[in-house]
């Protein structure tokens, strides 16, 4: 089988990192290509995953209009190439436009809820596979899974954390430290937003580095004055420093919810919260939800000195984490399962009531 992969964020290429390797290895042939975001194409090449490179995103919105237009046709001429039988992405669009061109299923993921983006590919889309907490309706191609992509990539099946990776930030074994998570902003659906303020993120960083190592990861380019706080590792091992971790304080949904996964709690803020982060609050506890109002700030603030002056944070957390994990949905076992049966496997996910069990994490 000949499958066709659009990238268009770094937390796309965990989610189909696995899938990747496990079809290569069954015989698929896989072709990816990725647009330039953030450390999307560093990733990549940490992975050893080859991939067709095609440009990078725009951020106003005429330079998104444009760059529609030409990556769709960047696209449709490597698929042209490549002569898919199956297009897969997470919400890309043109991929979606090149799949329509050429009357090949497209099936997607999306957790996202960003309309703006929706509305440009839903209605080419053959399958869209969606969390169970989604609470837009997309119509009769859309199918449900329980839980987060997150799952895909960070189930301990897949992931095994590795405390050698903390010496590459100077980190001593046992060191208490925390994450703070800054984004760019500069995405379709972030316009209007401004996150956390300036002058809140100098006083979270002083009040916290009274207890602990303050360590940045941020989209944007970081002010002076917090460049000693940045951490400066390689993006692949990122989430062995989300799994040590105190807890992450930050702006990314994505983060927030492999925290969850990895037992390590998270202080997330956003005005339009993600419904996957809002359903791990609420059934496990690990992600605390705020908007970016300047009263939630002050009031997310208080929550991390609060779990700060926690000892044994992880320990606080543990029966949350076995809960979440007891029957956990293995994403990458079902994405395997589901394009190598499809279209015979999108009438079972239709039929049968059952099928999510053969997934289970047990």
């Amino acid at each position: 089988m000949k499958i066709l992969i659009d990238l268009c964020h770094p937390a796309d290429v965990h989610l189909f990192r696995n899938f990747y390797f496990l079809m290569t290895k069954k015989g698929h042939q896989i072709t990816i290509t990725a647009r330039l975001k953030d450390v999307s194409y560093a990733l990549l090449d940490a992975a050893g995953i080859p991939y067709i490179p095609y440009g990078k995103s725009y951020s106003s919105i005429l330079g998104k209009l444009f760059g529609m237009v030409k990556f769709d046709l960047k696209l449709l001429k490597i698929a042209m190439k490549v002569k898919p039988d199956i297009c897969l992405s997470h919400g890309s669009f043109y991929l979606s436009h090149v799949a329509f061109l050429l009357r090949k299923p497209f099936i997607t993921f999306e957790d996202t809820g960003n309309m703006e983006q929706i509305r440009l590919y839903r209605y080419f889309s053959n399958v869209i596979i969606t969390p169970d907490s989604f609470p837009i309706k997309l119509g009769k191609n859309q199918i449900y899974f329980p839980g987060t992509k997150e799952l895909a990539y960070l189930l301990p099946k897949y992931f095994i954390p590795d405390a050698a990776f903390l010496k590459l930030a100077g980190l001593t074994p046992g060191e208490k430290y925390i994450i703070l998570r800054f984004v760019g902003w500069n995405a379709s659906h972030d316009i209007g937003h401004q996150g956390i303020s300036h002058e809140n993120k100098v006083r979270l960083i002083k009040a916290l580095s009274a207890h602990a190592r303050v360590l940045i990861c941020s989209e944007a380019e970081l002010p002076a004055e917090f460049l000693e706080y940045r951490l400066n590792v390689p993006p692949e091992s990122m989430h062995h420093f989300l799994y040590y971790a105190a807890f992450m304080y930050g702006e990314s949904a994505t983060m927030a919810a492999e925290c969850s996964i990895l037992g390590t709690p998270s202080i997330y803020l956003d005005d339009v919260s993600r419904c996957y982060v809002q359903e791990i609050e609420q059934k496990f506890g690990f992600i605390f939800n705020f908007t970016e109002s300047l009263d939630d700030q002050e009031k997310s603030l208080a929550k991390a000195l609060e779990l700060i002056s926690l000892n044994n944070i992880r320990e606080k957390f543990r029966a949350q984490h076995e809960l979440m994990l007891a029957d956990a949905f293995d994403l990458t076992g079902f994405m395997v399962w589901f394009i190598e049966n499809y279209p015979a496997s999108l009438k079972e996910v239709r039929e049968n009531n059952e099928w999510q069990n053969r997934f289970k994490n047990r």
